[in-house]
C-alpha cells in the first residue's frame, strides 16, 4: 500500500496546481479547435454570399439586355405597326426573360445577404469563445505560477 503524503505537503500540492494548469489547458486548446472551426465556417459563409452576389450580378446583367431588347423591339413596333405580327412574341419572350433574372438575380441577393448574417453570428459566437479560451489560458498560467512558488518553497 502505497503511503500518502502529509496533507499539508508542498510537493503534492504543487503537483495538484500543475495537474489544474494543464486541465485548464486542455479547455483552452478544445476552445481553440472550437474558435478554429467557427471562424473556418464563417469563411465558408462569406465565400458562398460572395458566389451569390456575383450571380446576382450577372442574372441583373444578363436581364438588362433582355430588358433593352425588348424596349427596342418595341420602339420599332410603335414605330412600324405592321412589325407588330413579327416582333409580339419576341417581345413577349425577351419580357419574361427579363423578368425571370431579375426574380433570380433577387432570390440571390436573399441568399447573399442570409450567409453573411449567419457568417456574423458565427464570428460573434467565436469571439465569445475566444474570450472564454483566454480565461483558461490565464487561469492556467496563475495555476503553474502557483505551483512554481509552492515549488520554490521547499
Amino acid at each position: 500500500m502505497e503511503s500518502q503524503p502529509p496533507a499539508g505537503d508542498p510537493k503534492l500540492r504543487a503537483l495538484n496546481l500543475r495537474v489544474q494548469s494543464a486541465e485548464e489547458s486542455l479547455l483552452a486548446a478544445k476552445l481553440y479547435c472550437k474558435v478554429t472551426h467557427l471562424e473556418t465556417t464563417a469563411a465558408n459563409l462569406m465565400l458562398s454570399s460572395l458566389k451569390h452576389q456575383e450571380q446576382a450580378e450577372l442574372a441583373t446583367e444578363r436581364g438588362q439586355r433582355f430588358y433593352d431588347k425588348m424596349k427596342e423591339q418595341d420602339a420599332a413596333v410603335a414605330k412600324d405597326k405592321s412589325l407588330q405580327h413579327t416582333l409580339a412574341a419576341e417581345i413577349l419572350r425577351a419580357r419574361e426573360k427579363a423578368m425571370k433574372l431579375s426574380a433570380e438575380a433577387s432570390a440571390h441577393e436573399k441568399k447573399s445577404g442570409e450567409a453573411e448574417e449567419s457568417a456574423r453570428s458565427v464570428l460573434a459566437e467565436s469571439e465569445g469563445l475566444r474570450r472564454e479560451r483566454d480565461k483558461h489560458l490565464i487561469e492556467a498560467k496563475r495555476l503553474e505560477a502557483e505551483a512554481v512558488r509552492v515549488e520554490s518553497m521547499f
